[in-house]
């Protein structure tokens, strides 16, 4: 037992000769630390069962918050890894044309070094495998002015040409080498497809440099590649071709002040070269730039908000139940609490004794909730495939972040039963007297059910909303009634070809050819970006008032007939008519769905009506179809001669899986050279990552259940136990079995009841907060809320069954000879 004694017995701040000694009150503190340590793992080997409890639910709750805050630093907090003296690089502007580039590194005279890079979509094949992503397209220099060294081979070499050479070299990001190539010394030289241009592999990247952004790219290539890469001509010298993200290197004496200063004379001097205003440098983590659209809104929403929000949820249901334990702890320990008490010690002693406890709880759950953070953060990878890579570091910001998040915990679930726990009336308990009948049960019966209540109504609304917007996607995605996707098969395809006329060529061999085979009736064209957001303005409404936005999707004149739906108004040939209309010189005919007829125009007179989306020419309605989706929607004509690639839709009179293997066969049989040659069901297509959220969701769902049920079961156990003798008497005087269960059950009926109220009243505030920023459908759904609160409640039954059920079978003359 650690030494607990009044302040005023230690000494005083001198030594036995009366010299005074600095720092005793920093000696003692460290004494009284290091005795209740001892103290607290002596303690723990006596009870390993609540340890083991406490320390797993605190882990779930720091695991998840870490996982979360990791993928929040590295998009939003952290800076460029793997560079020496990252400190001195400046980002001077995103989405410059190569001319503004060219200018800057020709004109600033304060920085050691220019050079811009820009992100390209590619396919890649790397011998056997087949890899589609995102790769940044680096200037010469690129790698000269980070002063990075390649960890073996080369990087590409320096040059001031005023036009990129066009060299086919690439360099290898470390995990893209270790993962794909197995760390193979032998592949420097090796050739690599990059969208079916060969390159060499001259170089690999060192392990901790990823470059700039939060992903791990899996290879750099020089910009002399882009025209290759992307099958278009170069525009060096054209200040509309932008995308260009520039980044320099500070000299010794430069600032961040004398570069902006550069920056405006050397615009004020040269206007052309920079069309969108002067440029500002600026160093530190990348973050967002530019105004707030509501994108950027809904990105932080998704991003940020509702994970921490999540998080946060499970880290209080967690925190509820060690608080709840130790509630329970503190009964069992109010003989111990007064006999210190009597001795000397004083409350706010006894009060940090228990916090360094909690502390040390907190601490263990900490540790292990960093692994639970990796584990989280691999399972959502390995579930959602397709989710960007992130490259994830556990740097100071993180630590520091789950050192708080412990410490926050150890307050939440510690202080509370720490002052009530020290609360005690010293002389009855030192005599031995017995307590009043239910003085156990009703001391801490508030602050208990607080915690169990607040847990119950925090486990609610965070599936309920779960629940909620996983069925929001099932009815965005899932496609409608009018939509029937049982013969309906989809593929992937693209193509080189660089010109306009080729790549309409393209397109029509391949409908021709799948028009061909036995069993299809129809083959459309969509754009595999799927539809784009757009204000939607109609004829003669102000465009800066206007703030309604439609989904527009551009198709072929198939599409409408292919996919089944049905053409409630109008006509939807967009093909054919958008020829005719504009040798005319009229708008450009468009279809809208029903929820977009009644939303911008109401239900009448909706035929003919014009409008238009964003910069885009004038457009005229002249067909209505029935809603395949929840949101507001615009079809427009398809040019063929401006698609790269496309989702291929097929319907065929037999079942869409057996359409699958003859289509992949067609499909490369046609170019043999294609990267990707992917086909599946349009239904497999949709419900695939339906299929891989609801599993995070089930999970999510699980851990939240598993939290809540542990808490009120250690709850209503410690409540029957400290009521032992009452329902031993209730036995010994005739009460039957069901009457002790409903006694023992009353308490859990309780908090479903007071947390039931307040979870719809959670419930209806975060509808409230998110509806119209995800899904315009943001309801309230009565079947969720009562599935949710159904299965809560046989939780609950069950966790107060098993406690009840021992309390019925105990022997009343046992209990009272004991007593």
């Amino acid at each position: 037992m650690p030494e607990l004694t009044r302040t005023g017995a230690h000494p005083s701040g001198s030594g036995a000769a009366g010299r005074p000694q600095p720092f005793a009150w920093l000696i003692r503190a460290a004494t009284d630390l290091r005795s209740d340590v001892r103290y607290a793992v002596r303690t723990w080997i006596r009870q390993p069962g609540f340890v083991l409890v406490a320390v797993i639910s605190l882990a779930c709750g720091i695991g998840l918050n870490t996982a979360v805050f990791s993928v929040i630093n590295a998009i939003f907090l952290q800076g460029i890894r793997g560079v020496p003296g990252g400190d001195r690089i400046v980002s001077l502007g995103e989405r410059v044309p190569f001319t503004t580039f060219r200018d800057v590194r020709e004109s600033i005279t304060t920085l050691n070094g220019l050079a811009a890079w820009q992100p390209v979509a590619v396919d890649l094949r790397v011998r056997d495998a087949i890899v589609r992503g995102a790769v940044p397209a680096v200037s010469d220099g690129y790698f000269a002015t980070l002063g990075v060294l390649p960890l073996r081979g080369r990087f590409f070499a320096v040059s001031n040409d005023r036009v990129p050479r066009p060299t086919a070299e690439v360099v290898l990001d470390y995990e893209f080498w270790i993962q794909q190539l197995a760390g193979d010394p032998a592949v420097i030289g090796e050739s690599i497809l990059v969208n079916r241009v060969p390159a060499t592999i001259v170089g690999i990247a060192p392990r901790e440099f990823h470059g700039f952004g939060p992903q791990r790219p899996p290879l750099w290539i020089p910009i002399g590649m882009l025209p290759a890469v992307r099958g278009v001509a170069a525009r060096w010298d054209d200040p509309a071709e932008s995308g260009w993200r520039m980044f320099g290197r500070l000299d010794t004496h430069g600032s961040v002040g004398q570069i902006n200063a550069e920056l405006r004379t050397l615009a004020a001097r040269t206007p052309l070269a920079f069309p969108n205003g002067p440029l500002t440098g600026s160093t530190g983590a990348e973050g967002w730039t530019g105004a707030v659209s509501a994108e950027k809104r809904i990105e932080f929403l998704l991003v940020v908000v509702m994970p921490l929000v999540i998080a946060g949820l499970i880290l209080w249901i967690g925190c509820s139940n060690v608080a709840n334990l130790l509630l329970a702890r503190a009964a069992s320990r109010r003989k111990e609490i007064a006999i210190r008490l009597a001795n000397g010690a004083t409350r706010s002693r006894l009060v940090r004794l228990l916090l360094t406890e909690s502390l040390l709880l907190a601490v263990a759950g900490g540790a292990l909730g960093i692994l639970i953070a990796v584990w989280t953060l691999d399972l959502v990878w390995l579930t959602l495939p397709d989710a960007p890579q992130l490259a994830i570091d556990l740097d100071t910001h993180v630590l520091i972040y789950t050192g708080a998040v412990a410490i926050a915990a150890t307050l939440l679930f510690g202080l509370i039963p720490a002052l009530h726990a020290t609360r005690v009336d010293v002389a009855p308990l030192l005599k031995g007297a017995a307590a009043t009948p239910h003085a156990d049960v009703r001391r801490g019966a508030r602050v208990r059910r607080f915690f169990l209540v607040t847990q119950f109504a925090s486990s609610m609304a965070l599936l309920v909303v779960a629940g909620t917007f996983v069925r929001a996607i099932v009815a965005t995605h899932g496609g409608d009634k009018s939509m029937p996707v049982d013969h309906l098969t989809i593929a992937y395809n693209e193509t080189v070809a660089t010109s306009a006329s080729a790549r309409a060529a393209h397109w029509r061999t391949v409908r021709e050819q799948l028009q061909r085979l036995p069993d299809v009736t129809d083959v459309t064209l969509i754009e595999p970006s799927g539809p784009r957001r757009s204000a939607l303005v109609p004829a003669g409404a102000d465009p800066a008032a206007a703030q309604l936005q439609a989904d527009v999707q551009n198709v072929d004149s198939e599409f409408f007939r292919a996919s089944g739906t049905v053409v409630v108004a109008g006509r939807t040939d967009l093909q054919a008519s958008a020829a005719g209309d504009s040798a005319r010189g009229v708008a450009e005919p468009a279809v809208i769905n029903e929820r977009a007829a009644s939303r911008f125009w109401g239900s009448t007179g909706v035929l003919g009506r014009r409008f238009a989306l964003g910069d885009a020419p004038l457009l005229e309605v002249v067909g209505i179809v029935r809603d395949d989706e929840v949101e507001s929607r615009v079809f427009r004509a398809l040019r063929d001669g401006d698609l790269t690639n496309a989702n291929v839709i097929i319907r065929s009179t037999r079942p869409a899986d057996r359409m699958v293997e003859p289509v992949r066969a067609l499909l490369a049989s046609l170019d043999r050279d294609a990267t990707f040659v992917r086909v599946t069901t349009l239904r497999d297509a949709q419900t695939g990552s339906l299929a891989r959220i609801m599993r995070l969701a089930v999970i999510i769902a699980g851990i939240v259940l598993a939290l809540a049920t542990v808490g009120l079961y250690g709850s209503i156990s410690f409540v029957t136990s400290q009521r032992t003798r009452e329902i031993a008497i209730r036995i010994a005087v005739g009460a039957p079995g069901p009457a002790v269960l409903r006694l023992v059950a009353r308490e859990g009926l309780l908090v479903v009841s007071i947390g039931s109220l307040l979870g719809l009243s959670l419930i209806a505030v975060a509808f409230r907060f998110m509806s119209g920023m995800i899904f315009a459908t943001w309801t309230l759904d009565p079947l969720t809320i009562a599935v949710v609160l159904a299965t809560f409640s046989l939780a609950t039954l069950g966790a107060c069954y098993l406690p009840g059920r021992r309390a019925m079978r105990l022997d009343p003359m046992h209990v009272l000879r004991a007593e």
